[in-house]
């Protein structure tokens, strides 16, 4: 297997090779420029902390990926379509310890402009991810030792659909999705499928400028493998806008209905909110974030014993510094308290943070850098100690043809 620092000087060799020679202007444009079909080449090294994702035998080692991708977009007038299709593989450096993943898949969207005020939305993706661990040790025998491999599958379709109609007075949208969740656990242990099918609508009435007060209904319906079905509603009400050319946002409140295993006579419910606001600095600063929060009962024999109350919050903030360098601070926090009757109730709270930094040189290729730490605690029932952090860097180049 290659040694990181050989990995690190045939990077710098594309780099000098294609800064040299490159012209401007990636991609290939066809049909008089509404068809382009742009070819990408990302490649990198890595060090991560833990990367068993272990909260008790944490193991530190570093590997390389590669990522060969290729984009299709198209504009017209009045329609928009946009295809990508990707491979990556990563391999780790540490023989006995090896940790590698392979994942595939494709995505599609479109939309089309009906008329004026209507448009119309489609998307579809697939996604595979395979991982692969193998870890060798002592026997206490010399010159001879125990292997192992453990390998995890998962593939995620997704299909939605949606509707939309705004006016000075008022705005609607339907929307209706599947997707579907096939995942293989350890060597086909704990393997499982679920089908999610749901439809929403949203009516909203201008009462200001720039500003609406919105009403919407959905309803979500899982089944699993396992025979188990759950049936969720929420309703919802709140308004969104523009405070000024640069701001907007949006608040809803409502409460969710949940049925689980068929139940029906054995309804629960909570409340449920959420917060969006986007915000444009300048023209090279911007700043996004999201919170929600919501009060469910949990899919169980006795749902009407076991409640969580999760909040979740999403903030990423993007700084073109100058032309050709670009940074990005994402940041993800969440918090689940469970709760349960004889004693089994327990919290979990993830966080991740990210920083990531950009530099074009042409056309062709960029370097990029990214560092992230992630920490997920659960404390309570069947936990001790569960304290699981990972610090991870990446440094690679992309190449676009």
């Amino acid at each position: 297997m290659k040694k990181p620092i050989f990995l690190a000087a045939l990077l710098c060799g594309c780099l000098t090779a294609a800064s040299l020679y490159a012209k401007e202007g990636a991609g290939f444009t066809f049909d008089g420029g509404k068809l382009t079909v742009s070819p990408v080449v990302n490649m990198g090294v890595f060090w991560e902390s833990n990367g068993n994702n272990s909260s008790h035998d944490e193991d530190a080692g570093a590997g390389y990926h590669i990522q060969p991708a290729i984009s299709f977009s198209y504009a017209a007038k009045r329609m928009s379509f946009g295809a990508n299709t990707y491979y990556t593989f990563e391999r780790g450096f540490d023989s006995d310890n090896g940790q590698d993943s392979d994942s595939y898949g494709f995505s599609l969207s479109g939309r089309r402009e009906l008329s004026r005020r209507w448009n119309l939305g489609i998307s579809a993706s697939y996604n595979h991810s395979e991982n692969d661990q193998f870890t060798e040790r002592p026997s206490g025998i010399p010159g001879i030792s125990f292997a192992s491999l453990y390998k995890d599958e998962s593939d995620n379709y997704a299909l939605n659909a949606s509707l939309g109609y705004r006016s000075e007075r008022w705005q609607f949208s339907f929307g209706a999705g599947w997707s579907r969740t096939e995942t293989k656990g350890r060597n086909n242990w704990g393997s499982n499928d679920s089908n999610n099918y749901n439809v929403s609508a949203l009516v909203g009435r201008a009462i200001g400028p720039s500003t609406y007060w919105n009403v919407s209904g959905s309803m979500s319906f899982d089944k699993s493998s396992n025979g188990e079905t759950s049936t969720s509603y929420a309703l919802m009400t709140g308004i969104s806008g523009e405070v000024t050319n640069k701001t907007s946002y949006s608040a809803m409140v409502g409460v969710s209905f949940y049925d689980y295993s068929g139940n029906q006579d054995d309804t629960d419910f909570g409340p449920s909110y959420s917060v969006s606001i986007a915000h444009r600095f300048s023209r090279r600063i911007t700043l996004s974030a999201a919170f929600d929060s919501r009060y469910e009962s949990e899919q169980n024999a006795n749902p009407g014993d076991y409640y969580s109350w999760s909040h979740n919050l999403t903030a990423a903030m993007n700084f073109q510094i100058s032309d050709p360098l670009s940074a990005r601070l994402s940041s993800t926090f969440s918090y689940e308290d469970h709760t349960a009757p004889a004693g089994g109730s327990y919290d979990r709270t993830y966080f991740q943070t990210a920083a990531s930094l950009y530099y074009a040189f042409n056309s062709y290729v960029s370097l990029y850098t990214t560092a992230s730490w992630r920490t997920d605690i659960a404390d309570g029932a069947g936990y001790r100690d569960d304290d699981r952090d990972d610090i991870r860097l990446d440094a690679g180049l992309s190449f676009r043809f």
